[in-house]
C-alpha cells in the first residue's frame, strides 16, 4: 500500500509480504537476542501467527519492513486495540529491529514514521505507543521525535 512507502536511491519502507516473513523472522530473531525477554523461548507459532495477521488484517495489525537492495534491513510491527476503562484508542508497537550497521540512517526514522502513519491516518489511534526496550540512546531517539515516556512495565515470572 502506498500510503507507507517511502522510496530513495538505496532503500524502501513497505508493507510486507508473504516472501519476506523469512527475512522478518531472521530480523525478529535477532530482537529477541538483544530484548528483556531473551530468557523466554521464541516461538515459531507464535511468529506465525503475528506474522500472518500484520500482512492480512491491516485493520488492527502491521508489519511494515525496510529493504535495502532486496534485503531486509528493519522491521516495525504493532496492534491496534482499545484501551481498558477508557474511551481512547491505542496502537502499540510490538517488534522494532533495524540492523546495527542501518540505525545511524534515515531508516529507523523512517520506520516509525510508516509506523505513525499507519496509527494516525489509518487506525485513527488516539495515542501511539511504542519502545518497549529502556535504553538511554532510545530515549534520546524517542524524544527527539516528540515521545514521551509515559509507562514502565515490571515482570515476574509465574513458576
Amino acid at each position: 500500500m502506498d500510503y507507507v512507502c517511502s522510496n530513495e536511491p538505496t532503500s524502501m519502507i513497505r508493507l510486507a509480504v508473504d516472501e519476506d516473513k523469512d527475512q522478518v523472522k531472521k530480523l525478529s530473531l535477532a530482537l529477541h537476542k538483544i530484548s528483556p525477554y531473551k530468557e523466554l523461548p521464541f516461538s515459531d507459532t507464535k511468529f506465525d501467527m503475528w506474522f500472518n495477521l500484520g500482512i492480512t488484517n491491516i485493520q488492527k495489525y502491521v508489519v511494515i519492513v525496510a529493504e535495502e537492495q532486496e534485503h531486509l534491513v528493519g522491521v516495525i510491527g504493532g496492534v491496534c486495540t482499545d484501551m481498558p476503562l477508557y474511551d481512547v484508542t491505542i496502537t502499540s508497537e510490538m517488534v522494532f529491529y533495524v540492523q546495527p550497521k542501518y540505525r545511524n540512517l534515515e531508516v529507523p526514522i523512517k520506520l516509525l514514521k510508516a509506523y505513525e502513519y499507519w496509527s494516525k491516518e489509518i487506525m485513527k489511534a488516539d495515542y501511539c505507543l511504542v519502545g518497549d526496550m529502556p535504553s538511554k540512546d532510545l530515549s534520546k531517539f524517542y524524544e527527539k521525535l516528540n515521545y514521551t515516556p509515559s509507562i514502565m512495565s515490571y515482570m515476574k515470572r509465574n513458576i
